[in-house]
């Protein structure tokens, strides 16, 4: 089996040089071929078992010591990180388990959050995580043996580390010195860092003769990034990615690729609420409006939520986003009946809620590689795990079973919109239970929950 692994953490991706264009050798052995996305690991090696939540999990209370309820494999609910504990049991399992796959889609993030003013995070940490995700990927997947798995295998090892070499959500234009510390100290592993990837942290790989992965950098779209203006500002950051996204688009068309898209932070949050500067977002939506029909997929984390939004064609021309935790979208068939792309976002295994991570089906036919055709989600009960002391990884659903799909076309999803919107919807109360990984969720950021009911 083929085996490519694309792994975006802070801000670049690597890749060997195996993928070659005169020969690809499975692409008639097989029909269809699986790849695993994962996000948002957030390892805090500080993290202390029994400790307080309150404290980041870092520290215990010694005046009230009934409020050291931080457990052995995370503490749900918590702005805590991932402790050692649930990354070895993750990576365990993956070995034990996940390896029938092509690729890996890693969306961000792999260090702690920059949260605990007693211990600010530093740039050493940040880069002891570049080389421990490379440390435990190698564990699971042997990175020297890899490229003789199997005669006439062709494997490449692709990494990104996404856009967490800094305190805040800020990141000035490149070239800088964040860009170019990166590619210098990546430069051993042979790393596919072009003149784009310093100018702007984004990247082009190609997985196949038709289909081609566009690693982009969604800091340059934050409001919250005041080192970067609106993409209105010709000479902007953000202005640049999105010339070269539309070169690299362009290209696609041209040569008969088709594209996933896969960034850290999604477009819009599970309400449809827009998470980019305000030209920034009408840019993004407009430019999957115009190649909608040669994205083949696109992928997202950082919420740690499971939801997925849609691009629905207005009128002759114009596009918009919709989400599902919006209670407006459901309430009439005219508000998603036009959807033309779904938009996935998957959980985390930082525990805020449960861990979870997807392995998805695709068509490997020469005719629509690439083509999404199903997705499995595993996910860890970590109150369970906390209590017995073992974390167990199991599959929480098949999304072509829980909501009777045919497959994952738009089609089919408009099929399954229909089902949602019905009263007292079977479906739609399962995807409510799976928006969260099936954990029990209460405070005011869930409020929102209770005006799904119909």
């Amino acid at each position: 089996m083929r085996s490519v692994f694309i792994i975006l953490l802070i801000v670049f991706v690597f890749t060997n040089e195996f993928w070659k264009s005169e020969a690809y050798p499975y692409s008639e052995a097989s029909e269809n071929g699986k790849f695993l996305h994962l996000t948002d690991i957030h390892l805090d090696p500080l993290y202390v078992p029994n400790s307080d939540p309150a404290e980041w999990c870092h520290r215990p209370n010694k005046s009230n010591p009934s409020a050291n309820t931080a457990g052995k494999f995370g503490a749900l609910l918590s702005p805590c990180d991932t402790p050692y504990a649930l990354t070895n049991a993750t990576f365990s399992f993956f070995k034990s388990s996940v390896q029938d796959i092509d690729f890996i889609i890693y969306t961000g993030d792999f260090v702690r959050h920059d949260r605990d003013k007693v211990i600010p995070r530093t740039k050493e940490e940040v880069i002891f995580g570049h080389d421990i995700i490379v440390k435990y990927f190698s564990e699971v997947y042997d990175l020297k043996k890899i490229k003789s798995l199997r005669s006439g295998t062709m494997m490449n090892f692709v990494s990104r580390f996404r856009q967490k070499y800094r305190l805040h959500d800020t990141l000035q234009p490149g070239p800088n010195k964040v860009l170019m510390a990166i590619k210098e100290s990546w430069d051993p592993l042979g790393l596919n860092l072009t003149d784009d990837f310093l100018n702007g942290g984004y990247f082009r790989q190609d997985i196949h003769s038709t289909l081609t992965v566009l690693s982009l950098n969604s800091i340059y779209f934050l409001p919250s990034n005041s080192k970067s203006p609106d993409c209105d500002i010709p000479d902007s950051p953000g202005k640049k990615q999105f010339d070269w996204i539309e070169r690299e688009l362009s290209s696609a068309v041209a040569e008969g690729r088709k594209v996933y898209l896969i960034q850290h932070i999604p477009p819009v949050n599970v309400t449809g609420y827009s998470q980019y500067k305000t030209h920034c977002y009408s840019l993004y939506v407009d430019m999957l409006g115009r190649y909608h029909s040669i994205i083949y997929g696109h992928f997202t984390g950082h919420t740690n939520e499971d939801n997925v939004a849609f691009l629905v064609k207005n009128g002759t021309s114009s596009y918009s986003l919709i989400g599902l935790g919006d209670p407006k979208t459901l309430s009439s068939s005219s508000n998603y009946e036009n959807i033309v792309l779904p938009l996935y976002n998957a959980p985390s295994i930082v525990p805020d809620i449960n861990p979870a991570f997807r392995i998805f089906s695709y068509s490997t036919k020469d005719s629509d590689y690439g083509l999404l055709q199903d997705y499995v989600q595993y996910y860890a009960n970590l109150t369970t795990a906390n209590k017995e002391g073992n974390l167990v990884w199991e599959i929480e659903y098949d999304v072509l079973d829980a909501y009777n799909m045919k497959g994952l076309s738009t089609d089919n999803w408009l099929n399954t919109l229909n089902e949602f919107a019905k009263a007292n919807s079977t479906a739609w109360k399962l995807y409510k239970l799976y928006l969260f990984t099936n954990t029990h969720v209460e405070g005011p950021y869930y409020a929102f929950l209770s005006k799904l009911d119909h």
